[in-house]
């Protein structure tokens, strides 16, 4: 009598189709898991994709700093209640990276994710080429990631065009996560006082919508980058 080569039971022939025939199931579920298999790599793979279009550099999988570090055990959960994350701390804390591991979370979940390092965000919607797509783009998204938020170049257009993306992402119900080197406070100072005119007022409704309903985060230690290899 023949037997299944993974469990040993035995093979029944089957007259209608004139063949041996496993009763275990092992082939069926052998293929099932495949098949499983695949969908997940290919799902891995779209979320990477979906992660590096926000040009935060690579995803680095064996970095040890998760979202459950910040008590964002599972992202999609507070992303879905429109709760913001904003990450402080010097230079070289791996805020970037642990923007990117949330992000990354995310897109394994389904959602999308938007933004980048704001500087080139805001310098790409000065382009007439490419605004139109970019805003609807940077609109369309579960949520917006804001990375060196205090790197902007203190502008009124860029206060300006930060408070309506900041604005539509509060009105919608959706998070926002951002990181940067300076307090709340030094933030909106630096907001307020942009050249080109006084922005004390998109300065305050930007912080108001960013700290509202956010868990705040400050990272400590030295920069890695001027660690010793």
């Amino acid at each position: 009598m023949t037997t299944c080569d993974f469990c040993q039971a035995p093979y029944v022939f089957n007259e209608r189709v004139k063949a041996d025939i496993p009763t275990c199931g092992c082939l069926r579920t052998r293929n099932d898991a495949r098949v499983k298999a695949e969908r997940e790599e290919a799902w891995t793979l779209e979320a990477v994709r979906r992660v590096e279009l926000l040009r935060l550099g690579t995803l680095n999988a064996y970095d040890k700093l998760s979202p459950a570090a910040v008590g964002w055990e599972r992202p999609s959960v507070p992303i879905l209640e429109g709760k913001n994350l904003l990450v402080m701390g010097p230079v070289g804390t791996k805020k970037t990276t642990l923007l990117k591991q949330v992000s990354y979370h995310a897109a394994m979940t389904g959602l999308k994710v938007r933004g980048g390092l704001v500087v080139e965000m805001l310098s790409r919607l000065k382009d007439m080429d490419q605004v139109k797509a970019y805003t609807a783009w940077l609109e369309g998204g579960h949520v917006l990631v804001l990375d060196d938020l205090d790197k902007l170049m203190g502008t009124q257009y860029e206060v300006e065009r930060l408070f309506l993306l900041v604005d539509r992402y509060w009105a919608f119900g959706r998070s926002v996560i951002a990181s940067m080197n300076m307090n709340i406070d030094e933030l909106e100072h630096k907001m307020a006082k942009a050249r080109g005119g006084d922005q004390t007022r998109e300065a305050e409704a930007i912080i108001s919508r960013l700290t509202g309903n956010a868990t705040i985060i400050s990272l400590t230690g030295s920069d890695i980058r001027q660690r010793p290899a």
